[in-house]
């Protein structure tokens, strides 16, 4: 995954628009989808927000390195697969 894929990614999981994207970014909606294509490349500044937003570490979504950020979904499920088996081991 590139990093234009994991900003995509992360908008995706976190539920967001590209035209939310934008105006939160304080830029144009193709602006926006010329990042996500790779046409644009998106400045340091740029991607400090972006990390904050997802609430994802930065080196990851620049260079892919670190585990992904596991979005919320998964964090509940690991929860509630360790509950079930502590739960079972009481049976």
């Amino acid at each position: 995954m590139n990093m234009q894929e994991r900003i995509a990614y992360q908008r995706r999981v976190n539920s967001f628009t590209q035209a939310g994207m934008a105006r939160a970014l304080g830029i144009a909606r193709q602006t926006y989808i010329d990042i996500e294509t790779g046409k644009t490349e998106p400045r340091v500044m740029m991607m400090i927000e972006l990390s904050k937003m997802f609430r994802c570490n930065l080196n990851w979504l620049i260079t892919g390195e670190m585990a992904a950020p596991a979005s919320f979904a998964d964090v509940l499920q690991k929860k509630l697969d360790e509950m079930q088996l502590i739960l079972s081991k009481g049976e």
